[in-house]
Order: C-alpha cells, then structure tokens, then sequence
C-alpha cells in the first residue's frame, strides 16, 4: 500500500512536486556556483582593466623615457645651482666652500681675519637639505670689499649672505671722501647641503 504525502492531491500531482523539489534543491548548487563565477568573473574582469590602464600608463612612461630622463637632468641641473652635494660629511662640504669663498675674496685683496664654520644650527628633519654657516670677519677699502661682496653670486652652489656688518676699522683719518677708509666686515653666510636619501 503507497502512503501519500499530501491526501488531497493526486498520486500524478504528487509526483510533480516531488520532481519540482528535486530539481530544487539540485538548482540551488548550481545557482550558487554561476552566482561565485559571475563574482569571480567580475573580480578578474575589474583586475584587468586596472592591469590594463597600468600597462597602458607604463607604455607611456617608457614611450617618454627619453623626456622624462631630460626633465630629471635638468631639474638636477637647477638644484644643483641651489644645494651643495649630499656626498660627504657636512663639515668637508662646509670646508670646501669656505676655501672657496676665502680664494674668491684673496684674488680681489681683502684681508680674511678670521673664518669659522658653525654647524650646530638646529636642523628641520623634514627639509631634505642641511643649513650649514660660515663667519668671516674681511678686512679692506671699501671698494675691494664692494667687489668682494659681489664675487659670491659667482660661486656655485648660490651662498646666502644672512648677515652684514661694517664697521670702521680705524679712526677716521680724513674728512675728504676720496680718502678710502679701512673697514671691518663681518659676515654670516649660509649654505645649502643635500640630505642623503634614507632606504
């Protein structure tokens, strides 16, 4: 004797259902897996375009190789006009533009009395260069030191002239004013060094 599920339909109706759960519950594995594909589809289809476009921005890049090495050159170029190598401790490079500078000021005849270079001055981690001073007291006519003075936009890297200080060296010797004076100067210069590149 056959049981009956649901009394009120027919064995035929039955039969149906039966069929209809069936192809149910084998549809849901496979809805799932199109729904993880169409997923995964999508994921790699996104995955390529972003290959794409990066592919794309490299053939770019490496179409301008030659440009962009130019461009670099010649930003090296300008900042080289302003900074001081990066090469070397900070107390050589401040002692090669002292030296420098002294020969600059020597070929026009001031007297240098005295240098010193000062490296303590307090340092901004977040610059990418190195502020270094140099104190020069020069003694001469005010003429020569007019020259002087105008011999350190010749020098390269740029030095800055932070501080000038003239005084008379001697008591006035005439009231005429072509009789040159002797004077006292006394500069603070400051320099520009490159920070080396941290890995």
């Amino acid at each position: 004797m056959k049981t009956r599920f649901l009394p009120h339909l027919g064995l035929r109706q039955q039969q149906h259902l039966l069929q209809a759960l069936l192809l149910l519950v084998l549809a849901i594995p496979c809805i799932a897996l199109a729904t993880w594909l169409w997923g995964k589809h999508q994921s790699w289809q996104n995955n390529l375009q972003r290959q794409e476009a990066m592919y794309a921005r490299l053939t770019g890049i490496q179409a301008q190789q030659t440009d962009i090495a130019l461009a670099l050159e010649q930003a090296q170029q300008q900042v080289s006009l302003y900074l001081f190598s990066a090469e070397g401790e900070p107390e050589a490079t401040a002692t090669a533009a002292l030296q420098q500078l002294r020969q600059a000021i020597d070929g026009i005849g001031v007297k240098v009395t005295s240098s010193q270079i000062k490296l303590d001055l307090q340092e901004d981690e977040a610059q990418p260069y190195q502020r270094l001073q140099l104190l020069l007291s020069l003694d001469g006519k005010w003429s020569d030191i007019q020259l002087a003075l105008a011999a350190l936009r010749d020098i390269r890297p740029l030095l800055w002239v932070d501080k000038v200080q003239i005084s008379l060296k001697t008591r006035l010797q005439s009231a005429n004013p072509e009789v040159e004076q002797t004077l006292g100067v006394e500069l603070a210069i400051s320099l520009y060094k490159a920070k080396a590149l941290q890995p």
